[in-house]
């Protein structure tokens, strides 16, 4: 990937585009991964914009696709949040 380490994606949609945005952000990073091909490592940066359920329904859909991490989901005080989150998809 042109000498890259790794890449970060921003995460275009939120939880305001419900379940259609979501499916938008699934066929947005579904391209990214295309472009890079299956190994490399990426990630989706989110703003601090998403909720929990929102989340974890994204980093479901996205676990196929070989999503690194989702970074900055939450805003970084949401500390049950967060645990929540890694509860349901491990990690």
């Amino acid at each position: 990937a042109h000498g890259f380490a790794a890449a970060k994606v921003p995460c275009p949609y939120g939880p305001a585009d419900g379940d259609a945005g979501l499916r938008m952000n699934v066929e947005y990073f579904r391209k990214q991964r295309e472009l890079v091909g299956p190994d490399f490592p990426l990630m989706l940066d989110c703003y601090m914009s998403l909720t929990v359920p929102y989340a974890i329904a994204l980093g479901r859909a996205l676990a196929p696709l070989g999503l690194k991490w989702l970074e900055e989901f939450l805003p970084p005080d949401d500390y049950d949040g967060y645990a929540e989150v890694r509860r349901a998809l491990g990690g």
